[in-house]
This record gives structure tokens, C-alpha cells and sequence, in this order.
């Protein structure tokens, strides 16, 4: 369908009016990271994290050093330098890292003054360890004897490494849940929250219907938040994307 020249016009006028008042706004705009709550205005909580598949369309080490291109565009060694060097130029920012498969290979290939810085972030709070453990495990296919190994593995470096305990859980890939890696997480290691994605369209559903987060049964020795992921992120929202 074609427009007349005269609605073409106005169209893209009214699209350059709007365009110049969002940027007049934006200039506006003033990042508040003091992490106090303002009761009088919408507070908008940004979360930067990763999730870095210890293995999934390529190995560990592929994913690791970034090769094989044609599978999948991902280096986690390029993510982590890259987040250590922006962490470190800008006291606002923040980070949360969860795998420390490959947290604790970069690690060691790290010489003694990038050691030191990152302890630093991590003891300044910039830095922060979600979940924990060596991988994010799968919830419903996974053994429970298989999820308190793999977690404790993980937690066992970040203590010995930085001496740092995870407290919050941060599931937003398992294909499943579960009510066992929900006690797990929350009874048995008394995380303070726990975050998870790929919920059951279902539960979505009934918890928008009903308010409530009556998902999973998280046992009488929880006292944790519960935050669901509904959707994964936009493509839109990806940073690589914007440059």
C-alpha cells in the first residue's frame, strides 16, 4: 500500500517531533545507583548478568575461547575481560555472574594484578556471584544428588577464592522445575531470593489471574522472594546489538 506524498510527509514529521522530544527527555534522564527505593516515583531494577552454557550447541572449550563462529557467536573469556575492564572504569556499574565452570577457567589464566582487582569488585559488591554453582542445572531431569554437587563444587571455590556466599538463586534457563531444587536452594542454603525463568505457561497464567505466587512448594523453611521471568529478553534489548 502506498501513501500519498502529503500523509508520507506528515508521518515522518510527526516521527522526527517524536524522536527530537525522546531525546530532549533522555538528556534529562539521571541514573540514581545508590540502591534506595524512591516510594514516590516507578523504580526500574536493571539486573546485567550472563548465562554462559557449559556446553549446549558447542563444548566447554569452544564456548570458552569463542570458536567455531559458524555454530554460535559466544567467548565467555572475551565477556569476562570485558566485564572486569567496564567494572573497573566505572564505579556505578554492576554485575552478576553465575557459572563458575567457566569463572574458575578464566581465573586461572589470570595473572596476579587482575586477581586483585577482581577481588576487589567482588568485596565492593560491583561484582556479585548468583546461584553459585559450577552450572546452572536443569531442575526436573536432574538427580538431587547430582544438584548439591554441582552447587557445592561451586560454592566451595567462591568461598576458598573470595571468600563470598552466594544468596541469591538464579535459575532463569532450567528446562523444568521443581519443588526439590526450590528446598534445596531455599531451606537447605537459605538463599534470600530465588529467580527462575521458562515457567509453565499454566503457572504463568495463574498467577497473573490470582496475584500470588502459589508456583512451587518451597517448604516450611523458606522465607525467600520468588520472581518469575515470564518471557526471555528482547532481541531488541541485547547492548552487542546497539553498537
Amino acid at each position: 500500500m502506498k501513501f500519498p506524498v502529503v500523509v508520507q510527509g506528515l508521518l515522518l514529521l510527526t516521527f522526527c517531533s517524536l524522536a527530537s522530544r525522546a531525546a530532549t527527555y533522555a538528556a534529562k534522564i539521571k541514573y540514581n545507583t545508590s540502591a534506595v527505593r524512591d516510594p514516590g516515583k516507578l523504580n526500574v531494577h536493571l539486573v546485567p548478568h550472563t548465562h554462559d552454557d557449559a556446553g549446549w550447541l558447542k563444548t566447554v572449550d569452544q564456548y570458552y575461547y569463542g570458536s567455531e563462529t559458524k555454530i554460535q557467536l559466544a567467548g565467555v573469556e572475551y565477556i569476562l575481560d570485558t566485564l572486569v575492564n567496564e567494572l573497573w572504569a566505572n564505579k556505578d556499574r554492576r554485575f552478576s555472574y553465575g557459572e563458575m565452570a567457566f569463572f574458575s577457567m578464566w581465573w586461572e589464566r589470570q595473572d596476579e594484578e587482575i586477581q586483585d582487582r577482581v577481588k576487589q569488585l567482588v568485596d565492593e559488591g560491583r561484582l556479585d556471584f548468583i546461584n553459585g554453582g559450577w552450572v546452572q542445572h536443569d531442575e526436573a531431569a536432574a538427580h538431587y544428588v547430582a544438584m548439591i554437587d554441582q552447587t557445592t563444587r561451586g560454592h566451595r571455590f567462591l568461598k576458598e577464592t573470595f571468600n563470598f556466599t552466594p544468596r541469591i538463586g538464579w535459575q532463569i534457563d532450567p528446562f523444568g522445575h521443581s519443588s526439590t531444587h526450590a528446598s534445596l536452594m531455599c531451606g537447605a542454603l537459605g538463599f534470600d531470593g530465588l529467580f527462575f525463568g521458562r515457567a509453565d505457561y499454566q503457572g504463568v497464567f495463574s498467577i497473573l489471574k490470582a496475584s500470588t505466587v502459589q508456583l512451587l512448594e518451597l517448604g516450611d523453611s523458606c522465607n525467600a522472594h520468588l520472581c518469575v521471568t515470564v518471557k526471555h529478553a528482547p532481541s531488541w534489548a541485547s547492548m552487542e546489538s546497539q553498537r
